[in-house]
């Protein structure tokens, strides 16, 4: 059996539209609101005397909550907000900003989100860190720069990858409320957040052989040609990537008549985790 495969074009960080608040924590008498599944400096900027940089916010894109990340000036110390993914157990302290990574199943294509400033300002400009890792250890962070809106606006952060390197294997996305702390006072509201793979079974990592599948389109039976050796796993996903079928052994064809119609992959899994995919359609 495959453990841990996911075959998703578009995998949503959890809590991602900020729907989810811990309401738990009181920190010097001063009850913290932190949205569940991601890390803030609440906890920490309240224990020494200051305001939350982080909060809750009706004004949504979509649903009932956004959330709002403040560059805040405290006694004379001007901090930009920030957020990072992470995981924040209703009741408990925010956790280090460098635990419970995202898992990656592929190269992020792009990185999007909804957001907009209240009150705007031409000098308003957030920022957005994406910190990789590979076995634990760091691998490289990319930086994303948003310009001031006063009015809710889709960003799309397309990435580009070094050639003839290895993938990832996890992730952290981190958001700063301003790139300039000198501009007290500006408020950056997020919200539906969502990350994006390259193809639904990471197929930039694959390796491309002669497989072969017909008939194609396909009403009944497929026949495979061209199948790399040692084959331990062979896994039809849907066009959204969602795992319909596996089988364990090669027969040199599969029976695909309890298919719906429309658009498939069919993945080859040797003993070593190569996969080898091909799209076909169930007619």
């Amino acid at each position: 059996m495959l453990n841990g495969i996911c075959f998703t074009v578009s995998a949503q960080l959890s809590n991602a539209g900020f729907e989810a608040w811990d309401s738990a924590s009181v920190v010097n008498g001063v009850k913290i609101y932190n949205p569940l599944n991601w890390y803030s400096r609440n906890t920490e900027m309240v224990g020494i005397g200051k305001t939350s940089p982080v909060s809750l916010t009706t004004d949504a894109h979509t649903g009932s909550y956004a959330v709002k990340i403040t560059t805040k000036l405290d006694d004379g110390d001007k901090s930009a907000g920030m957020l990072a993914s992470g995981n924040n157990p209703p009741g408990e302290p925010s956790k280090s900003q460098y635990e419970d990574k995202f898992k990656l199943t592929g190269r992020i294509k792009s990185y999007s989100g909804w957001y907009k400033y209240t009150p705007a300002s031409a000098m308003d400009s957030f920022v957005i860190m994406i910190a990789f890792y590979r076995n634990g250890q760091s691998y490289g962070s990319a930086y994303y720069t948003g310009g001031a809106t006063s009015v809710y606006k889709q960003f799309v952060w397309a990435l580009t990858y070094p050639d003839n390197i290895p993938m990832a294997d996890s992730a952290r996305f981190l958001v700063y409320s301003s790139s300039y702390q000198n501009n007290t006072g500006t408020e950056l509201i997020l919200d539906d957040m969502d990350v994006q793979y390259k193809t639904p079974t990471g197929i930039d990592e694959v390796s491309q052989t002669s497989l072969v599948v017909y008939p194609n389109p396909v009403t009944d039976r497929i026949n495979l040609f061209g199948v790399p050796p040692k084959i331990r796993a062979i896994i039809i996903a849907n066009s959204q990537g969602i795992k319909v079928k596996e089988l364990l052994e090669n027969e040199g064809s599969v029976d695909v008549s309890d298919l719906e119609q429309g658009f498939y992959w069919l993945i080859l899994e040797d003993e070593n985790g190569i996969q080898s995919t091909v799209k076909f359609s169930k007619v």
